[in-house]
């Protein structure tokens, strides 16, 4: 798969403290024009052919924040797209907060299986309060579920959200959203205070697993969760997947507004572009930053803890931007999140049977029947 983030408009007037814009890209209103689009079409399809083998194109539209822009904008940029890419996938990243009635049409017609969705536990509020924020992401979401649709959710756990696993599970169950994504906060710049460390990540997510495993056992209820997905397929499989396994940056590309293509969204407002749409792919292709990036992930991402890790042939290091070592004396774990996948490893050795079972389900896509 060829993965192709597609920005609109780096403009967002949702606030979100993990967001890696800074505050001028995210007031810039520059909206992509319709012949950088056709542009963004061309050097896509070059891009997808210059494969070994023909691999199949998704478009994320993301931004910024894609629903800023009108259904109809939107509808038509799919049908530019799709004269160059006729086979391409579509999704969309969004807040889901300047979600209107007008946007359904599109969504029904070009995502409606792949609408991703950013959800902020502690810092993005309404009138100052979190919870009120919360309902107001909730009636979005009603407004799809009234249309058929549904959503995934990405959470960007804070350092300050990392008390509530249980909490935030249960409220994820109790609002019926159960394909979900905990992500690392990653802050290019390490300047946020609110970034965890990788260990305190690691706790966040093994307390996360403890309760949906808990819950899966206990009920039945199943929350397909992507990232226990590839580490349970990197544990009881051997397979890289998602985040492990070291491919992103050479088969991803982020596309800006005026057409600058980078590779990973985001270090948007830190790397200098590995150039543009209007210069063609070929400049693309043989940019230093891109060749930088690439050797970097296949050769340079993994430390030489990670060549005496149980986990090395399928984690390779995992993301590339993630803080690989150590940051302090108290922060003893790597980017991969050995913590993290060592419980999990425990808990597949003790409880095969549920470990398969739940990896089975994230496969498919399929809550299984009560299995105690």
């Amino acid at each position: 798969m060829v993965g192709v983030y597609l920005k609109p408009t780096n403009f967002c007037s949702v606030g979100c403290e993990h967001c890696y814009l800074d505050k001028a890209l995210k007031a810039d209103k520059t909206v992509m024009s319709r012949e950088t689009l056709r542009q963004t079409a061309r050097f896509i399809r070059e891009y997808a052919d210059s494969f070994v083998w023909k691999e199949p194109v998704q478009i994320i539209f993301h931004g910024g924040e894609p629903l800023m822009m009108s259904g109809s904008w939107l509808e038509g940029a799919c049908e530019v797209l799709e004269e160059e890419l006729p086979d391409c996938r579509f999704a969309i990243q969004t807040s889901l907060m300047p979600l209107k009635e007008e946007h359904i049409p599109f969504l029904k017609k070009r995502v409606p299986y792949a609408i991703g969705s950013s959800l902020d536990w502690t810092f993005r509020t309404v009138k100052g309060s979190a919870s009120a924020y919360r309902d107001a992401y909730m009636k979005r979401v009603e407004l799809l579920r009234k249309h058929g649709l549904q959503t995934a959710v990405t959470l960007v756990a804070a350092k300050e959200d990392l008390p509530h696993a249980k909490e935030i599970v249960r409220w994820f169950f109790e609002h019926s959203l159960t394909t979900v994504q905990f992500e690392r906060f990653i802050d290019v710049s390490n300047s946020s205070p609110h970034l965890p460390s990788n260990r305190e990540h690691s706790v966040f997510l093994t307390e996360v697993f403890r309760e949906v495993m808990r819950l899966f056992e206990k009920k039945g209820d199943f929350m397909n969760v992507r990232i226990f997905r590839d580490v349970l397929s990197g544990v009881l499989e051997g397979r890289p997947c998602g985040t492990y396994g070291g491919s992103c940056q050479s088969r991803l590309i982020t596309v800006e507004p005026d057409g600058k293509v980078r590779l990973c969204p985001n270090r948007a407002s830190y790397d200098p572009p590995c150039g543009s749409v209007q210069e063609g792919f070929e400049a693309f292709k043989n940019s230093r930053e891109r060749l930088h990036w690439i050797l970097r992930q296949h050769l340079q991402n993994e430390s030489e803890a990670c060549f005496k890790c149980p986990y090395a042939s399928w984690c390779k290091g995992a993301c590339p931007i993630a803080p690989a070592k150590v940051s302090d004396a108290e922060d003893e774990d790597c980017g991969g999140h050995k913590v993290f996948i060592d419980f999990v490893s425990d808990f597949a050795r003790k409880k095969p049977k549920t470990a398969a079972e739940y990896l089975q389900a994230c496969l498919t896509g399929r809550r299984l029947p009560q299995h105690c």
